[in-house]
């Protein structure tokens, strides 16, 4: 599928909406101040003129959505096929994993945190990651981690892709609806969606007191007189702001997250009303969700506006500093506060069912924006249960990586070479390769067939300090995990780099020769790499051989980065002891105990 370009902001004027907005303001403000300067001049009757105001007052409140508008188009035409900001806040992988645990189902087959280090994807998703809110980007983490969609998501997320990549003028549209979500880490409701329980006041009665309280004092100058009404209208104004001051540390901390979901619900509503080319399955599962959450939506609309804590702020909107104390003197915000908290509790099913929804359609609109920049346009095509058909495969984070081809069937391959030959950013490439084909529907290859896997690998090894366990003990549970997963029904495919290396080698090499025989038995598909050619020898009628080799010279090992066929039969690793001026009787002796003799033609310099 040719990708689409890019929708520039051709014809729009929308630029214009801020400066006419301002302009607005000034001729209200300044309408204001001459018919007050004529009236207190002249005659109290030029008083009837300040209705004028109105006017250009109105146009200034009016232009505010528009601007926001446009802003948010001109922002999703900056970032579509192209790569997020570099100064927003990252997402704490810390985070990512705990939304994943809270909203992921347990049953739910997902790569492990072992795997998704060894293969680089915090560095892929960093990459990929687009999004213009944070449930996107939560989202977009949990669908990597999910590598065995069901057929209908699969389906489902291929159209909405296609749709975003090919249709300019949809594409802005529902961009621009979800560039007004919030996008910082902080401020994320997925939190307080998923909690057992709101949070509650037991002074919700008395809030609800002082705000009648409140409107009654509004009416005391008219039957009170000026001087007591205006007294007791004051004494109630500054009772209700130390008692709202005083809550409002208290709520504080939940009135970011509590506008970030006004935002999502607002924006599905919004949603909603888009027109997609054709019916886009997250849309229509916004539809019944957002009809159900219609009255918590306005009760959402007396959110608390200015800051978190509820303080005006001289570089604030002027409309919004204004609001803010209307809401103190009246207590709206601690009396919504409280319907805000019950209705959460109530519904928290179906806000959390909005959450995903608008979250995953942030995360597709980002995959398709990745595709795009890196063009790709590979579709993986099914191919046997347990085997891999890779052509012109490649490493996506590797700068100029050399792209290679491979076939594997069950029970898998065997790669030797030496260290630095390419062994384990091979596994890393197929790893990822497989991961994205089955989550975001391309992949970085000339061609792609294969069947659907769980992916579980071992390629980085370390001592444990934290746990005291050794090297070899940690491997060893690492390869249990793995014995344990290819006894369930899911495929696996299995990556692993230099097989129990942390032990002696006889030991070593009759475990691994045991473990590979063991899992060309079970239902999984194992690539493992060693630079142990006996252990490759010693199954090579099982796994099919494979090998990267070197070619040493006065600069060192060269290395070309392509796997061939066959075992690797190069010594090259002794010779270059040779190169860098070792004595000739000691590298002869290496070679002798290595199996073989140094050839005069091999010798340097011969």
């Amino acid at each position: 599928m040719p990708p689409m370009a890019r929708t520039p902001l051709s014809g729009d004027f929308g630029f214009l909406i801020g400066p006419v907005r301002w302009l607005l303001l000034i001729a209200g403000i300044a309408i204001v101040l001459v018919v007050w300067s004529i009236g207190f001049n002249y005659g109290s009757s030029y008083y009837l003129c300040l209705p004028m105001a109105v006017v250009p007052f109105a146009g200034y409140l009016l232009l505010r959505r528009s601007a926001r508008a446009y802003r948010a188009r001109a922002r999703v035409a900056r970032r579509w096929g192209g790569i997020a900001p570099t100064d927003r806040k990252e997402m704490e992988l810390s985070d990512l994993e705990r939304y994943f645990e809270s909203f992921v189902e347990p049953r739910q087959v997902s790569i492990d945190s072992r795997t998704w280090k060894d293969l680089g994807l915090s560095r892929l998703y960093e990459e990929m990651d687009s999004c213009y809110s944070v449930a996107g980007r939560n989202e977009l983490y949990t669908l990597l981690r999910c590598p065995l969609p069901d057929p209908a998501t699969v389906t489902e997320r291929d159209r909405t892709i296609a749709v975003l990549r090919t249709d300019g003028s949809f594409r802005v549209r529902l961009l621009s609806e979800l560039a007004l979500l919030d996008d910082h880490p902080g401020r994320d409701c997925a939190a307080l969606i998923s909690e057992e329980s709101a949070p509650r006041d037991p002074l919700q009665p008395l809030f609800a007191l002082l705000g009648l309280s409140a409107a009654a004092s509004v009416c005391a100058p008219v039957f009170l007189g000026l001087g007591t009404g205006f007294l007791l209208l004051f004494a109630v104004f500054g009772l209700n702001m130390w008692v709202y001051y005083r809550k409002a540390r208290h709520i504080s901390s939940y009135i970011p997250a509590l506008r970030s979901l006004d935002a999502i619900v607002r924006q599905a509503i919004r949603v909603c009303r888009l027109n997609p080319p054709e019916p886009l399955g997250r849309i229509e599962e916004l539809r019944p969700l957002v009809a159900q959450l219609l009255p918590l939506a306005r009760t959402f609309r007396w959110i608390l506006t200015g800051s978190s804590a509820g303080v005006a702020s001289l570089s604030g909107d002027v409309a919004e500093s204004i609001l803010m104390y209307i809401k103190i003197f009246f207590q709206i915000d601690l009396i919504v506060f409280g319907h805000l908290s019950r209705g959460v509790e109530r519904r928290r099913v179906e806000l959390k069912a909005l959450y995903r929804a608008m979250g995953r359609l942030d995360a597709l609109q980002a995959i398709a924006s990745y595709r795009e920049r890196r063009k790709l346009d590979t579709e993986p095509l099914p191919g046997e249960e347990l085997a891999l058909n890779l052509e012109g495969v490649y490493h996506p984070l590797v700068a100029d990586a050399i792209a290679n081809s491979v076939a594997i069937s069950h029970p898998g391959a065997l790669i030797t070479g030496t260290n630095m030959a390419g062994k384990s950013t091979f596994l890393r490439t197929v790893g990822l390769n497989v991961v994205l084909a089955q989550t975001i529907g391309a992949c970085f290859a000339a061609s792609y067939r294969a069947g659907r896997f769980l992916v579980m690998s071992s390629i980085e090894k370390a001592d444990n300090l934290g746990t005291g366990k050794s090297f070899y003990y940690d491997e060893a549970e690492r390869i249990f995990r793995m014995i344990e997963q290819v006894g369930s029904e899911v495929p696996v495919l299995l990556l692993i780099d230099e097989l129990l290396s942390g032990t002696n080698s006889i030991e070593r090499e009759g475990a691994s020769v045991a473990i590979l025989r063991y899992l060309s038995q079970r239902h999984a598909l194992t690539i493992a790499a060693t630079h142990d050619v006996s252990i490759a020898r010693r199954v090579e009628e099982l796994y099919t051989p494979f090998c990267f080799t070197d070619h040493a010279d006065a600069g060192g090992l060269r290395f070309d980065y392509r796997m061939r066929p066959g075992i690797v039969r190069s010594r090259n690793a002794i010779r270059l002891l040779a190169l860098i001026g070792y004595p000739q009787d000691l590298v002869n002796e290496a070679l002798r105990e290595a199996g073989t003799e140094l050839d005069d033609a091999d010798r340097p310099g011969g």
